[in-house]
């Protein structure tokens, strides 16, 4: 949780920056939201020290929204300027023999910086940003290590690579200051994760459907 509070923080901190120049009046939203995602099988490459690469043509991504660490999306944005954090997450269905286990389910993080236009009903919007992943594999029986012994800070975190996203979303108001929010997005990813002696190429691109609220002031 304190990891996710420091990602929360980092982003408020960007898009109050970007704010400081519109009128006073401009409205600040923070929207947290809960999905799921579908993902494209493109090709998962990885490379081990000594070892013949190994390539998945059409791995079998599964996204287990509320399996552990659940998936979820949160925003802050003032109606033109946000950042976004969407814990996205890769659980690989059908991995080659050689390797026993590739998740990315502590996150495969997109961290966005984004532009919001209203297209009414509609607010449409366009992000691009770093891919902070946490991978946990198995690959030959061997198993990349465990925080603390590694990632950013030894937290197991690693940045790892860049994305873009657009998104159209609807809100709907409750309240003077509360609005359900409906949104569906596609993000392109592409991330470079370490696994035990080398490293995987992971590429991504996703379709996500997304329900939460978003408190406005």
């Amino acid at each position: 949780m304190g990891r996710r509070a420091g990602f929360i923080i980092a982003a408020c901190v960007v898009v109050l920056s970007l704010g400081l120049a519109l009128p006073a009046e401009a409205e600040w939203s923070v929207t947290t939201s809960g999905g799921t995602a579908w993902n494209a099988p493109l090709p998962l490459t990885i490379y081990q020290k000594g070892e013949a690469p190994i390539r998945v043509d059409r791995p079998q991504w599964d996204t287990r929204p509320l399996y552990e660490s659940p998936y979820y999306a949160i925003r802050v944005d003032n109606g033109r300027w946000g950042v976004e954090l969407i814990h996205h997450k890769l659980y690989l269905d059908n991995p080659p023999p050689e390797v026993q286990q590739f998740w990315i389910s502590h996150g495969y993080n997109l961290i966005l910086v984004e532009r919001l236009a209203a297209r009414p009903p509609f607010t449409v919007v366009y992000g691009v940003g770093p891919v902070l992943a946490h991978p946990e594999t198995i690959v030959r029986k061997r198993e990349l290590s465990d925080p603390p012994h590694a990632g950013i800070s030894l937290t197991g975190f690693y940045l790892s690579g860049i994305s873009v996203h657009a998104s159209a979303l609807y809100r709907l108001p409750i309240t003077s200051w509360l609005r359900l929010v409906a949104e569906g997005k596609v993000t392109a990813a592409w991330a470079r994760v370490p696994v035990a002696d080398g490293y995987a190429d992971v590429p991504n691109v996703a379709v996500h459907g997304l329900l939460g609220l978003a408190f406005s002031w």
